[in-house]
């Protein structure tokens, strides 16, 4: 087999047959996509995949009832490589070579989903890290991640780009940007997760080591980086956010609003003779835009207005899965900073939104 699911169910028949099918030969199974529901999807395609190349029945019943596929979920903020300087001042310091060094945060999350204790006996090297968590439901985990974290770069990292930052570090030392995260964060997301499963005081707590981790000095965490598949990104994590605090709330936003304006600017690019996309940004340059919908906006820029490419992006419910241009208000909000970061500097609206009574 060429793909993991199918290696692992081949090993997974080997040890099968192995052990004659005995339930105590069955593994608990650990997947770490970043996706949902990771443990139930891998388990659903093995199954699939052993109904129609294994005609084995007693191998899929094994497969089904003896083996744990535990969702989890993992929370690390990890850019990778050191530059080239730093790496070889650190293997100084070490004493020793190694080239697969990397940057990684204090901070560190492993929430793993098991509803049977004999999981969690399996992992027992859970016990020796308090940042590893094995629980019924990781739900809880995921939501405050997925929003809080994530959605707060996802809102931020194009107009950070656009503003002339090049690190979520230099950001944040930043007065005016640093109040604009802060806001968006604690007024406008935090807010919004609050719910009978989250506590505001976990929302709270949460939120706040997200802006310290956001703070660390230490790492590199480029931008440009995090608005990989932006559009993608945007429906993922922050669609319901948006939903839920025009709905909810019953306010106008200042900072998500101002967020994605800046995600539709940012996404005004032209392909290149590499064939890759690129967006521009007066006296600063070229950036590349590397996301699937890089075409759709590049043909939405080229034959409309601002105001028409709102407009067509709010209702495109093939982007959102929903259609933006019902929340109230959203939409004149959203054209408003549009209008306003294309005659301005970023860091201007940014002053200008952020000082606002």
């Amino acid at each position: 087999p060429t793909s993991f699911p199918g290696k692992l169910l081949a090993f997974l028949y080997a040890r099968f047959k192995h052990f004659e099918g005995s339930k105590a030969s069955g593994l608990v199974i650990v997947p770490t996509e970043l996706i949902s529901d990771n443990g139930l999807k891998l388990k659903t395609i093995a199954l699939q995949l052993a109904t129609e190349h294994l005609s084995d029945e007693k191998f899929i019943s094994w497969l089904h009832e003896a083996n744990y596929f535990c969702n989890s979920l993992v929370d690390r903020i990890v850019p990778g490589k050191l530059p080239y300087e730093e790496h070889q001042s650190m293997e100084k310091k070490l004493g020793y070579k190694d080239e697969l060094m990397i940057m990684a945060e204090p901070f560190r999350l492993w929430a793993i989903e098991a509803k049977d204790p004999y999981v969690k006996e399996v992992l027992s090297f859970s016990t020796v890290d308090d940042g590893m968590v094995i629980t019924t439901d990781i739900s809880k985990f995921k939501e405050l991640k997925l929003r809080l974290l994530n959605g707060t770069h996802t809102f931020t990292c194009g107009l950070a780009v656009l503003a002339g930052f090049e690190t979520v570090k230099e950001a944040m030392y930043n007065p005016l940007m640093e109040r604009f995260i802060t806001n968006l964060l604690m007024q406008e997301i935090v807010p919004t997760v609050v719910s009978p499963q989250i506590s505001k005081e976990e929302a709270n707590a949460f939120a706040g080591k997200v802006l310290d981790r956001f703070r660390n000095k230490s790492l590199d965490h480029k931008w440009i980086n995090i608005t990989l598949n932006y559009t993608s990104k945007m429906e993922m994590r922050n669609v319901a956010l948006l939903k839920g605090f025009y709905n909810d709330q019953h306010a106008s936003s200042r900072y998500m609003a101002l967020g994605f304006a800046a995600y539709l600017l940012f996404m005004k690019g032209k392909k290149s003779i590499d064939n890759t996309y690129k967006g521009y940004v007066n006296n600063r340059g070229y950036y590349p835009i590397n996301d699937e919908s890089a075409e759709f906006f590049e043909s939405l820029w080229n034959r409309q207005s601002p105001e028409q490419v709102v407009e067509d992006v709010l209702k495109n419910q093939r982007l959102w899965n929903a259609s933006l241009s019902t929340l109230p208000a959203f939409e004149n909000e959203v054209k408003k900073y549009l209008h306003a970061l294309i005659n301005k500097e970023a860091l201007e609206v940014i002053s200008e939104v952020v000082n606002k009574e």
